[in-house]
């Protein structure tokens, strides 16, 4: 059978707003779906939302496919997306119900540590907390290094891998097409999910804005009073201030000691500070000098030696 012959008959953005609709009531009632709705026309409302979605669309890779797509979204034809560190995986209620399936290359290491060097230069104010950067409350260099074409934090063409059950011999059918635009409708209440389909950290943008802006609270030789409102980083601080006091030749771990108010607190400090140990142990020496220097610390060879024999 040619390929023109395969071509299911049109079906008009009401019909499958209608089918979509009678899907998501009858399997909705036997398996848990998570469907994109819009309130409105606008896609995508936040600031990593309408990045996403401006990405996109910003490669000609891209552009010849993703107005059906935007249509289809608009319709309510993307019934089901799941987002995880994976990949994406969705279904598209068309004149049948496909499945999509998207893959993001995970960034690469010297990339993102580029672009976190980037983020928290001096030259911008840095990022305050988790709870600013998920809403992207940003300075303009921040979010002109976050959103940079192929050197940023959202994925160019070459770092997607598509594909669908549908006929449609093109790449970016019309059903992927509005699975991408759903997963920017899905950042809009979810930014975090970004941050998993590239496989980094986000922490590790606090954490480095943190320790450049208090050098002189990471400083073991300065006594100091830190005062921070919830979720600013102070923690990461403190606990880059126990680093460098593990990084002093005549300092032992038994004699550094912490007090905090809640036995979580505690936990956490000690999970955080072990697992930096830990990393230090196998990463190569460029990373960890690149990880002392980001702390204020010696990344002579001397410290990258001895930085590795903290982990216990």
């Amino acid at each position: 059978m040619s390929a023109w012959q395969e071509w299911a008959p049109y079906v008009s953005s009401e019909a499958k707003r209608q089918r979509a609709e009678r899907f998501l009531k009858e399997a909705g009632a036997h398996e848990p779906l998570s469907p994109v709705r819009l309130t409105g026309q606008q896609i995508a409302t936040s600031f990593w939302g309408r990045a996403w979605c401006h990405n996109l669309e910003a490669y000609s890779d891209f552009a010849n496919r993703l107005p059906r797509g935007r249509t289809y979204v608009r319709a309510g034809a993307v019934v089901d997306l799941r987002i995880t560190a994976d990949g994406i995986a969705a279904r598209v209620q068309g004149s049948q119900l496909y499945t999509v399936r998207i893959r993001i290359r995970p960034l690469d290491a010297a990339r993102w540590q580029e672009l976190v060097r980037c983020c928290t230069s001096p030259e911008t104010r840095g990022l305050g907390s988790i709870v600013e950067l998920l809403q992207g409350r940003l300075e303009r260099e921040v979010i002109a290094a976050l959103t940079q074409p192929r050197r940023g934090l959202f994925p160019a063409p070459h770092e997607i891998e598509m594909s669908c059950s549908c006929p449609d011999w093109a790449v970016v059918c019309k059903h992927v097409a509005a699975t991408l635009y759903g997963v920017g409708a899905r950042l809009d209440s979810s930014p975090e999910l970004l941050f998993a389909l590239r496989q980094v950290a986000m922490e590790d943008l606090i954490l480095r804005s943190a320790t450049s802006l208090c050098v002189p609270a990471v400083d073991p030789g300065e006594v100091v009073w830190l005062s921070a409102s919830a979720g600013t980083g102070k923690t990461q601080v403190l606990s880059a201030r126990v680093l460098r006091l593990l990084l002093q030749p005549h300092v032992s771990p038994g004699q550094v000691l912490c007090l905090t108010f809640t036995k979580a607190g505690a936990t956490e400090m000690a999970a955080r500070i072990n697992e930096v140990l830990a990393r230090w142990v196998r990463a190569s020496e460029v990373d960890l000098a690149r990880d002392l220097k980001a702390i204020g610390a010696d990344y002579g060879q001397d410290s990258v030696a001895r930085a590795r024999t903290l982990f216990a």
